[in-house]
Formats: structure tokens, sequence, C-alpha cells
């Protein structure tokens, strides 16, 4: 992999802008259980350091069962329990995880119960036992896609999309510490299909929603907020016509200020845009985040205490992302924000010289963003990660798997304390299972233990940098400020 970085050195003070330190991950190790297929991973972590993960497995072409397994600071994973039953034909899927601060892991995921497709839901406290299943929809109709999250005050917030008959409508219901689960209500207005529904929520316990819904020309992005478990409000258009809006995200910061990523359908060109709200009023008009010149897509966006959101996404090497008559590459790139203001220029994580996607991105209370994603090394799919401090430049990525099958579908959280939680799907050649590392293990960079970083440093670097000590002592005897550029690449080894 070759990432080439830009770095001024201003020679009066002989420094140049620090790179982040590379997390030291551990050693991949196994969640789920040999035999059969585990997908579809998700991870939270609370601020105990604790970490919840849920998949989906099935075996031999059977029903597919939720599963869940914790680990503690990195510790070894429980041993998984199933969520759901193994009732033949009633597979279980889109599962989705939320922590709350008081420690209460909450599960939702969708269910064919023999009738129609249901939302279900269980909770565990500081990973102790899993409550009873409870039906979060209503009978009749098809429920899908939901989410959760969980607030200061152990209310979790789930939402979904059911058909009545004739739209997709965004749903939720709410429970508080555990306890039972509301009836639920509709979020999206009916007259138009809704889908893609996300969910955070603030400091203050208001829960922002937001999806994708069709106006009828076209679809657009909408959203609603509820305080604390009370009414919704009306949607409102975050985009509107034209172009084409879709896959919406967001997150919210520590002072209300909600920030939405999507992807537009720019005349011939896909692009991400952004909106902020603060406090549940209006949204800013939307502005660019990527760059017109390419397709964009599949962003992702996180934020800091102190404000500053990190979107990532994946972008092509070619002007479209479907256009593979060339090398048909897609790179991870990245923008950060702070406190709704301009967007910086977008910079890339990932190598131009092979394909990676599906990035996610998680920040710890340090400010250090955490971003996985999956990338093909020419020979198999693999999973790697970069961070970035306080909108500092990105690492060198470095490899997470070591599945001899390749890996992929990567999914990453973070504790307050600075230490980050990965999982994936690992391939055996026979099926798959669910496979994790973490950053809280000692080991230091460059010893045996912990993921490789495979990172040799170009003989023109050692010349650059020690021609530029040389110029910054000459320019501090002379006292005079001259800038220099030191071009610096990396080529980090296939993983």
């Amino acid at each position: 992999m070759t990432a080439t970085a830009l770095v001024t050195v201003a020679l009066l003070l002989g420094a140049a802008p620090a790179i982040a330190e590379v997390a030291t991950w551990a050693q991949p190790v196994d969640v789920s259980v040999p035999g059969g297929y585990a997908l579809e991973p998700q991870v939270v972590v609370d601020s105990t350091g604790r970490a919840t993960a849920v998949w989906y497995r099935s075996e031999d072409g059977g029903t597919s069962i939720i599963q869940s397994s914790t680990s503690v600071n990195g510790d070894d994973w429980t041993a998984p329990v199933d969520l759901t039953d193994p009732t033949p034909f009633e597979d279980a899927v889109g599962q989705q995880v939320a922590v709350d601060s008081t420690g209460r892991a909450t599960a939702v995921w969708n269910r064919y119960n023999g009738t129609d497709y249901v939302i279900e839901s269980r909770s565990s406290l500081s990973g102790d036992a899993w409550s009873n299943t409870v039906v979060l929809s209503a009978p009749g109709g098809t429920a899908s896609a939901p989410q959760v999250v969980g607030d200061a005050t152990g209310l979790a917030t789930a939402v979904w999309t059911r058909s009545n008959g004739t739209n997709d409508i965004v749903q939720s219901s709410t429970s508080l510490n555990g306890g039972p689960w509301s009836t639920p209500v509709d979020v999206s207005a009916p007259g138009g299909d809704a889908s893609f529904p996300q969910v955070t929520v603030d400091s203050t316990g208001r829960a922002i929603a937001i999806w994708q819904r069709n106006n009828g020309t076209t679809d657009i992005v909408q959203s609603s907020t509820s305080l604390n478990g009370g009414p919704w409000s009306t949607p409102v258009d975050v985009t509107a016509s034209p172009g084409f809006a879709a896959a919406p995200q967001v997150t919210v910061d520590s002072t209300g200020r909600a920030i939405a990523v999507w992807v537009l359908a720019n005349g011939p060109r896909y692009i991400i845009q952004s909106s902020t709200s603060l406090n549940g009023g209006a949204w800013t008009a939307p502005v660019d985040v990527s760059s017109p010149v390419a397709d964009a897509g599949l962003p992702q966006v996180t934020v800091d205490a102190t404000g500053l959101a990190t979107a990532v996404w994946q972008r092509a090497i070619l002007l479209d992302l479907n256009d593979c008559s060339g090398i048909c590459n897609n790179i991870i790139q990245s923008s950060t924000s702070l406190n709704g203001g301009p967007w910086s220029p977008p910079v890339d994580l990932s190598s131009p010289d092979s394909n990676a996607g599906q990035a996610q991105v998680t920040v710890d209370s340090t400010g250090r963003a955490t971003a996985v994603w999956d990338r093909s090394n020419g020979g198999q799919q693999i999973v790697e990660s970069s961070s970035s401090v306080n909108a500092g430049e990105w690492s060198a990525p470095v490899v997470l798997s070591s599945s001899s099958g390749g890996a992929s579908n990567a999914q990453v959280s973070a504790d307050p304390t600075g230490h980050a939680v990965a999982v994936w799907v690992g391939f055996d050649g026979i099926g798959s299972l669910i496979q994790s590392s973490s950053t809280y293990g000692t080991a230091e960079p460059g010893s045996d233990q912990g993921a490789s970083t495979d990172t040799d440093v170009d003989v023109g670097l050692l010349v650059g940098v020690a021609g530029g000590l040389l110029l910054v002592i000459g320019a501090i005897v002379a006292a005079i400020v001259i800038p220099i550029v030191v071009t610096v690449r990396r080529r980090a080894k296939k993983g």
C-alpha cells in the first residue's frame, strides 16, 4: 500500500504536524464458535470497558438466530448465547445493539414469526443474563430495519420501518431501564415510503431520528425529534428537490448539535452532503463534504466531546463507483467539521492501489477517531484501521484481521478511556465466524504482540527528513524562515 502525505515544515519552528500514534491492536480472537455461518456483527462498548457484540448465525442453510457475547477490557469473550430460538423457517436478522450510561445493553432485530416480520428486543445489564424477548412492532404488516439508542437516564429508543398496507412508515417505541416497551407510534408521515431510519440521542434525552423518504418526485432526507420519550415532532425536510438523497446517518454532540450526512445524486455524480441542527431546531442548508469530481457513497459520522465531527466514506478512483472499465478501486476518505463549521478537505485513509469499502468510525473522549474498513490486498479481503487525534493526520493503516479465508464487514466502538474494540467476519474456508481485536493490550508497536503495521519507510523519507533538519539548523542560525515541503511515502506490505 502507498500513501503520500505532504508535510509543510516551518523552519523557524522546526516542527511538523504530528501524525497520530498508531493504536496497538491485539492479535485477533474468535468471538463466535466455528461451524456454520456467523455474519453481520455489531458491537458497542460501555463506560466500564465492557463490549457487547451481536450477530446472526446459521448452520447448513438452517434458521438464522441472533447470538451475543461480551468482553471486559479486551479480555476473553464469553461463550455465545442465543437471543432467539432456532424455530424452523423463523429467521432472525438485522440485529443492532446500543448501551446506556447504566451499562444496560439493548439488542433489537427483525424476525419472521411464521406470519409476519416483527421487531423484537432483549436487554442485559452489565453483562448479566438477557431479559425475556419482547415484540416491539404491532401485529400484521412487515417490520424491518431496526435501530436503537440508549440515553443517560436509561431510556432506550428504537426505530424501524413497517408497512401500513400502502406505504412503509418509520415507527418508534421506548423502554426505560429495561422495562416494558411503549406502544409503537408513527414517526414519518403517510403518503410516501420511508426507509433506512437512524436514531441518536443527546445529553438532555432528545432523540433525533432521520430517514430517507419518497416525496412523490424523488427521495429526500427527513427528520423528527422526541424529548425523553415524548411525542415525536412533525417531520421536517433536511434535503429538498432536485436530487436523490439516500443512506442518511446521524450523530449528536454534547451541546445538542445533530450532524447528519447522506449521499446525494448530484447530476452525474454521487456526493456526500451534510447538515446540522442545534437542540431540535431548523436544519442548516446542506453542504458538500466529498469532492464532486468522483462518486462517493456509504457515509458514516461520529462526533467527540468538543464538537469535532468526523465523517468517513468510500470514493471511486475512477469517476463512477460502478465503472470497472479501468482500475476498479474505491478508497476510504475522511473529513472533519468543528461545531457545525466548514468541513475540511477530504483526505485519503486507504491506499489507491486496491479496493476498499464499508468504512465505520468511532471516537473516544480523548478525541481519538478510529476508522475501520475492508480492503482487498490482491489475494483476499482484509480488515484495516487508522486513527486520528483531534483532526490531526491519520495514522498509517494497520491490518487487524488474520483469517486465511479473508475478512470483511468490520464494526468498531470505543470506550471513554480511549480504547477501541473492532469486530468483523472471518472466513475459514468452510464457513464464517465473528472475530475481534482491541487496543486494550499492552504490546508495544513492532513487538510480536498486536496487529502488524507492516510499514516500510522509503529512503527518500530518511533523506528528506535529514535534509530538513539541516535546513532547520541553518534557518535558526540565519534567523530566516524558509518553508520546505517534504514528501513522505509509506508503503505497507500486503496484509
